[in-house]
């Protein structure tokens, strides 16, 4: 049975590297991060599925490396709009040209106020882990990703540089916005799906090969 797990975690964030470490301390799993093994990996993310778009993710920096691979993507998801609209996997992009920090206060504010100033949403996320091409894990649901949001189109004059959401997400049990608190962002149960989910895929794996 083997007792460590090295995965290559498939982002250059290093903030995402650091968080996902934090939540496998103590666990069998190592994570490695593409700045360890120098990787340099380009994958096109094409989908507006998040599954699919981690899935393209992992998959590109498993058969570049040889190691196994797992991403994490988002989706963006809004109360009232219909699905064509629901901006999803392309929520930094409008007409296929991403949108600045300043661009996306503008549009989803814009959308709003639309919808009546203040709306329910979501970043649901997808985890995909390769561990070969034959062997493919992934999960898509509320436990492992931020707590839902109130979209406001009154943005808070304090921004957050690369997380424009920062100033338009309020928390609606506190009613205190990710810019003034990002402790609201943090759903508690996160690294207990996290390790659920990896300690589920490792199972599996450990008796496939013993």
């Amino acid at each position: 049975m083997l007792e460590q797990f090295h995965l290559l975690y498939a982002t250059t964030i290093q903030h995402n590297i650091t968080e996902m470490r934090r939540i496998m301390t103590g666990t069998k799993v190592e994570v490695l991060s593409p700045f360890d093994v120098s990787a340099n990996v380009h994958a096109r993310l094409k989908s507006l599925d998040p599954v699919e778009n981690a899935r393209i993710r992992a998959m590109a920096y498993y058969r570049k490396m040889g190691i196994p691979s797992f991403a994490v993507e988002s989706g963006l998801y809004i109360d009232g709009l219909p699905e064509e609209e629901q901006p999803a996997a392309r929520y930094r992009k409008f007409r296929g040209i991403r949108l600045s920090d300043s661009d996306c206060l503008d549009y989803y504010s814009t959308t709003a106020s639309r919808l009546g100033g203040s709306v329910k949403a979501i970043f649901l996320s997808a985890v995909c882990l390769v561990v070969s091409d034959d062997m493919v894990y992934e999960r898509c649901d509320g436990s492992i990703s931020a707590r839902p949001f109130l979209l406001t189109n009154k943005a808070h004059p304090k921004q957050l540089a690369g997380n424009p959401f920062a100033s338009l997400a309020v928390d609606p049990d506190t009613g205190k916005y990710w810019a003034d608190d990002p402790s609201v962002l943090v759903n508690w149960d996160l690294t207990n799906a996290y390790r659920d989910f990896f300690t589920q895929a490792l199972k599996d794996l450990n008796e496939s090969l013993f």
